[in-house]
C-alpha cells in the first residue's frame, strides 16, 4: 500500500483512548484524521497518510473514494444518516469491485 487516506471529522476525546488504539493522551482534543495520520506516519514512513478532517456523507462520499482502491465499512454513521447510509456506501464500493478493511 502506498498512499493511505484517512477521513474523520471528529476529535479525540478520552472516551476514545481504550477502544480506538490509534490515539493517545496528547492527542486529547486534536482532530482525530490527524493524529491518526501522525500515528501511522509513525509506523510505517514509506507510507504517504493523507488525512481529510471531514465527515463522509452521501453528498460528500463520491469524491472522497474516488480513486482509492480499497475501503473499510467500520465507519461511524454520523446523528444525521441512517444505517442505510452504511450500505448505500458498501453498495458504492462494490460498483468498482474494491475490498473491505473491515471483513
Amino acid at each position: 500500500m502506498g498512499e493511505l487516506v484517512v477521513c474523520d471529522g471528529d476529535v479525540v476525546e478520552r472516551s476514545n483512548l481504550n477502544r480506538q488504539f490509534l490515539y493517545g493522551m496528547d492527542d486529547l482534543t486534536k482532530p482525530k484524521a490527524s493524529a491518526a495520520g501522525v500515528r501511522l506516519r509513525a509506523l510505517n514512513q514509506d507510507v504517504k497518510v493523507t488525512p481529510i478532517i471531514a465527515e463522509i456523507d452521501r453528498a460528500s462520499a463520491p469524491e472522497l473514494i474516488k480513486g482509492a482502491d480499497l475501503y473499510s465499512s467500520e465507519a461511524h454513521i454520523m446523528p444525521n444518516e441512517d444505517e442505510s447510509f452504511r450500505s448505500w456506501i458498501e453498495e458504492q464500493m462494490g460498483d468498482v469491485d474494491m475490498p473491505d478493511l473491515g471483513e
